[in-house]
This record gives structure tokens, sequence and C-alpha cells, in this order.
């Protein structure tokens, strides 16, 4: 009986060590597997940090550093660098006045200069009665019919009007506190209103015009204190974003604004440091007289137009 129980007892002790080993074992194969884990993602928060954005809108002005923050917050951006050239409008002969004069101008007081300098004809110019253009608010915003004077959404003046030309100069209002995806969202769902209602219009979406070292030192934005002049920037490369997804095409008129600093110049200025004087808006309309929309410049592989709300 004796012996029994030793041999009961030496059976219960083999069955405890053999899980007692079987508990390690278990316990060291996930120590292993959550480290690696740890690790990776680790890795992963290092690339996301040291990542740039594509070319064009990262760059501080008067240098070639990459404005890594950005990575940070703007999650949203596709890691795959889109070919901006492929939408940007390259230099050609002088198209002169004839050009100019198919054209009609959308955007909010800093376009809105080139009536008030007699630049274009003052029914070229379509701004809202307050030169107010947030594109927060595409929906629902109203331009003034230059001829009229009436209030009319966008889907009514291009209905009524169907220019061959226009240039959209907005996004200097939205770059400050939109982020990237709202940015494009708004953006694209204006550039679409207009396809609808006039589907023959060729568009082409103006850059943001840059400011000067002053204004863009005092106008500081998100938590580590990102120069204006850097939102500009990045809000020029969702522009051009825009352009690839809706099969329209993009002037990059801030290059003929930029000083070698990569700023608006004093002189240039209406004296606020944003707003762009005669003679800049003169370079403006220069800039598009010689970069003009050629026969195939539209994108075949643009999202075709919707009906928008």
């Amino acid at each position: 009986m004796c012996g029994v129980n030793q041999k009961r007892r030496g059976a219960f002790l083999q069955i405890m060590w053999t899980a007692a080993i079987m508990l390690c074992i278990v316990i060291a194969l996930f120590s292993v597997i959550y480290a690696s884990a740890v690790k990776g993602r680790t890795r992963v928060e290092e690339t996301a940090v040291g990542t740039s954005l594509p070319p064009g809108g990262n760059t501080s002005p008067g240098t070639d550093q990459s404005y890594d923050g950005a990575a940070q917050t703007d999650p949203t951006r596709s890691t795959e660098i889109p070919d901006y050239d492929a939408v940007t409008l390259g230099e050609t002969e002088d198209m002169g006045l004839t050009y100019l004069d198919n054209f009609v101008f959308l955007g909010d007081s800093t376009i809105g200069g080139l009536k008030d300098y007699n630049i274009v004809g003052e029914r070229q110019v379509w701004i809202p009665q307050d030169r107010q253009f947030a594109l927060f608010n595409e929906g629902i915003i109203s331009v003034m019919d230059p001829v009229s004077g009436e209030n009319l959404s966008i889907d009514e003046i291009f209905t009524r009007y169907r220019p061959e030309y226009v240039l959209i100069s907005v996004g200097a209002d939205g770059t400050g506190y939109m982020d990237r995806e709202r940015f494009i969202r708004d953006y694209t769902n204006l550039v679409r209103r207009i396809q609808v209602s006039s589907p023959e219009t060729k568009i082409i979406l103006d850059s943001i015009y840059p400011c000067t070292r002053g204004y863009a030192d005092s106008h500081m934005s998100g938590n580590g204190g990102v120069s204006m002049m850097i939102k500009i920037s990045m809000g020029n490369d969702w522009i051009r974003q825009v352009a690839l997804d809706t099969g329209t095409v993009y002037l990059d008129s801030v290059a003929s604004l930029k000083n070698e600093d990569g700023y608006l110049p004093d002189s240039f200025t209406a004296g606020d440091g944003m707003h762009l004087n005669a003679e800049a808006l003169n370079e403006v309309i220069s800039y598009l007289r010689t970069h003009a929309y050629q026969q195939g410049n539209a994108q075949d592989g643009g999202t075709p137009p919707v009906d928008v709300p």
C-alpha cells in the first residue's frame, strides 16, 4: 500500500514539473513576441517623425531642409510621392490680352485687387461681397455677379456664364486652421461644383501667394509655432493634390512673387504683408499669360465630375 502511494506521489510530482516547464516556455514565448511588437512600433514612430512632406510645400523659406514636424500633424497624407509636375503649367509664349480676356478670376480679397487696380475687366472678377472666401463654406458661399449685382451661388454663376477659363485663387484663409484632409475635401467639392455647372470651363488652380517675412514671423500656428509661410507652402502642395484628383491644372504663380529668401518682398505688398499691390498682381498676370493652358493639359486620369450637394 505504501508502495502504491509513493508511485502516485511520484506521478503527481512529475505532472507538476511538466506543467511548470510548459508554463515557463509559454511565458518566454510571450516575452519574445511582446518585445518584437514594441520594437516594431518604435521603428514605425521613428519613421513617421523623420519622414518629410512631398517636395514643394515642406521646406522653410530660403532653405532646403524638410519640415519634419509636419509628418506628425499630417497623418492622412500618402507615403507615395505625387507627380505634381504632371499638373503644373509650364512656360509658354506670351498668349497676350486675347487669352486673358477669356478668363474669370474667382477668389477672395487678394484676387479682388485685380479689379481695384483695373488690371483686368471689372466683370472678370468674381468674389464674395465681403471678399471672404472660406473653403469650409464652399457649399453655401455666394459671389457677387458683377453684371447684375446679385449674390449667386457657385453653381448659379457658372451655370449662367459658363466662362472659357477660370483661375481660382483661394486657400489662404484655410491653411492656418484646416488640416490636409479637410482642405483637400472642401477644395475638391468647390472644383466639382464648377465642373458640374460648366463642364467646358477650363479650371486652373492658382497657388496661395507668399507673405512677407515680417508677416510670417508674426503669424504662427500649431503647437510648434509653425511659420505662416510654411503653412502656405504646405497649402500649395494640397492644391496640387486637388489638381491631381480632379483632372485640373495648377499655376505656380508664387514663383513669380518670392524673393531669394522665399518670401514676398516688401515692395510687393499693399501694406499689410499679405495682400498684393498693383505691381505684384501684374506679375501674377504676366506669369499666367506665359504659363498658358494648352490643349491636352487636362488629365485623363482625374476622377470624373459627380453631382455634389
